[in-house]
């Protein structure tokens, strides 16, 4: 696969989107104690398919290693942090779970750091790919 500021601008709204989705599954991790995802593949990054493209494409450094490398370390710990809240929604720790969620806690913080850098990422994309 040929890597261009088109396709890298896909793969990054792709990006935002998937992880923005993650807020609604985690309430019903928390309202039901299930979750379509096991808290094993959560907190890897590189099961999503934004991490996957990530990890394939690693040449997408070159191209601009500052959102690049923010964006790895952020969807990383973002993963991290998924893997947590799941944890404790599932074991019944509502309380816990939640504390993760709201502003301040530390899911709350890596998915507000993420998805601010993804959009960062893409306003600079949109001036190549036109």
């Amino acid at each position: 696969m040929v890597i261009t500021a088109a396709s890298t601008l896909e793969q990054v709204k792709k990006g935002i989107a998937e992880h923005t989705t993650w807020k609604a599954r985690i309430q019903e991790a928390i309202d039901t104690r299930r979750s379509v995802v096991p808290v094993s593949h959560a907190c890897l990054d590189y099961l999503c398919e934004f991490g996957r493209w990530l990890q394939e494409n690693p040449d997408l450094r070159m191209f601009n290693p500052k959102h690049y490398d923010k964006v790895k370390k952020l969807h990383a710990a973002f993963h991290q942090e998924l893997g947590n809240v799941l944890h404790f929604a599932l074991a019944g720790k509502r309380l816990e779970a939640k504390e993760r969620c709201v502003y301040g806690g530390a899911y709350a913080q890596v998915q507000a750091a993420l998805v601010a850098e993804l959009t960062s990422w893409q306003r600079d994309l949109s001036k190549f790919s036109h």
